[in-house]
């Protein structure tokens, strides 16, 4: 069975291209880039893709611009993620996911790289309701704000962080459970 394959998210700068060289680097593995920008329709190379699923070598093969793929293209790609060999990360790189056809995404592990300079503008020092709410209006993002929170040494206790990991996974919101864990601290669950 072929692994699923990644979709890397974000916006223009974010950082997708480099989390992906970083990857294979990490790895040790080569990297086959692929531009979809340039050849929409895949036509050009198919033999040549086939071949590199198919490689009995340890390799990420890097899709760039998925999105701007016609539709019979998506749905060739969807019968390359079929039939990759499991030591081949197929790694789709697209600025707008929701233009990439359900069957393709059915196929994906979904990983979004956010913006280095939205990341950095997140602060919540100490955690407050008040700061919560400020983090809120500026637009911060929870995500980064939930995870400061939760690495903030005894702020509240090892088993409310492993409680909030728990709720996170199951779909809460994280200004929910920044929230909740605001008032558990408030309450008396301090370390």
């Amino acid at each position: 069975m072929p692994q699923p394959a990644w979709l890397v998210a974000g916006p223009p700068g974010s950082g997708k291209s480099t989390f992906i060289r970083s990857e294979a680097q990490r790895r040790g593995i080569n990297l086959l880039h692929w531009n979809a920008r340039v050849d929409r329709s895949l036509r050009d190379g198919r033999d040549r893709l086939h071949i590199q699923v198919r490689s009995r070598e340890a390799s990420i093969l890097w899709i760039e611009g998925v999105e701007d793929l016609t539709q019979e293209a998506q749905a060739f790609l969807r019968r390359i993620l079929e039939t990759a060999m499991p030591q081949v990360l197929c790694i789709l790189e697209s600025t707008e996911p929701w233009r990439i056809s359900p069957p393709v995404l059915s196929r994906c592990i979904y990983k979004e790289v956010r913006s280095w300079k939205n990341s950095m503008k997140t602060q919540i020092e100490p955690p407050s309701l008040e700061g919560i709410l400020t983090a809120w209006n500026k637009g911060d993002d929870p995500v980064i704000l939930l995870q400061k929170v939760l690495e903030t040494k005894g702020f509240v206790s090892q088993e409310l962080v492993l409680e909030a990991y728990r709720r996170w996974g199951n779909g809460i919101s994280p200004w929910l459970l920044l929230t909740w864990l605001v008032a558990e601290q408030k309450a008396g669950a301090c370390v």
